[in-house]
């Protein structure tokens, strides 16, 4: 996933991009509903997350961290096809290994849907998912 400016510019990038999903692990498969969630460590994969977050911002003008993702876990949920994972939506939270005291009780940091996931089930199954 990174920023790209131009229509053909995207189509090139898709046809030579040989990844199907999200780096990190498949954690979470609902096949009937066709859906995955994948745990994306930032402090691991911080050009994927940065692009995240990056794509965050266009969407929430509050959104002002990118560069300081080493310490977040991105929790990536997908709607899968035949032609792989498409990214529906994220959240993210503090690394445990970066909470102490108070920071523990602030585990939500952001939640994140596109357009194309505006269904009702699929923010439940994310919020579910997050507080079980």
């Amino acid at each position: 996933m990174k920023p790209i400016s131009e229509e053909h510019s995207f189509f090139v990038h898709q046809d030579h991009c040989p990844r199907i999903t999200p780096p990190g692990r498949e954690i979470y498969r609902d096949d009937s509903a066709s859906l995955s969630l994948f745990e994306v460590d930032g402090a691991e994969e911080r050009t994927f997350c940065r692009n995240l977050c990056l794509f965050a911002m266009q969407f929430l003008s509050w959104k002002t961290r990118y560069n300081e993702i080493a310490t977040f876990l991105f929790y990536v949920l997908t709607r899968n096809d035949e032609d792989g994972c498409r990214i529906v939506g994220y959240f993210s939270k503090h690394s445990k290994v970066f909470m102490t005291g108070e920071e523990s009780k602030q585990k939500l940091q952001l939640i994140l849907l596109t357009h194309n996931a505006q269904r009702a089930e699929e923010w439940l199954w994310t919020i579910a998912y997050r507080y079980e």
